[in-house]
């Protein structure tokens, strides 16, 4: 079996490839419905080879945000502002996604059950990020 390492980079560079050939608007839709798609699949499965299946398609899902996030800055930001809307960007994710999630998926899933708290966060996370077009056609 390949390391892991080496299958997020292949997803990391198919997914760059993507965004350069259909654009960064679709590939991140498609990226945001294939991961919420896969997430919420993760709160029905019954099976353990099941549950394996889904949570390696939900993580190669899961790192096609990357490419895509780091194009949508570039685009998005002058060069003198793209290394502070990167950190930026990164620590919001890390605050939200290794700080609130855990202990928030944790308390739903005491008070009601582990699939409510995935499609309840499913809900509160999955929000497709709109790419403001007129600041991109106005960035000199």
């Amino acid at each position: 079996m390949r390391s892991t390492p080496s299958r997020i980079y292949r997803t990391v560079l198919l997914a760059g490839f993507l965004v350069d050939r259909y654009g960064g608007k679709r590939i991140l839709l498609i990226a945001f419905l294939a991961t919420g798609l896969s997430t919420m699949a993760l709160a029905a499965v019954t099976s353990p080879s099941s549950l394996v299946c889904l949570l390696f398609l939900q993580a190669s899902f899961n790192t096609v945000f990357f490419p895509v996030g780091l194009v949508a800055i570039s685009r998005m930001t002058a060069p003198s502002e793209r290394s502070a809307f990167t950190g930026g960007a990164v620590a919001a994710g890390v605050i939200f996604g290794f700080g609130l999630t855990p202990p928030t998926l944790g308390a739903i899933a005491d008070h009601w059950s582990f699939q409510v708290g995935i499609l309840g966060l499913h809900k509160i996370e999955e929000r497709p990020v709109a790419v403001d077009d007129q600041r991109v056609a106005a960035r000199p």
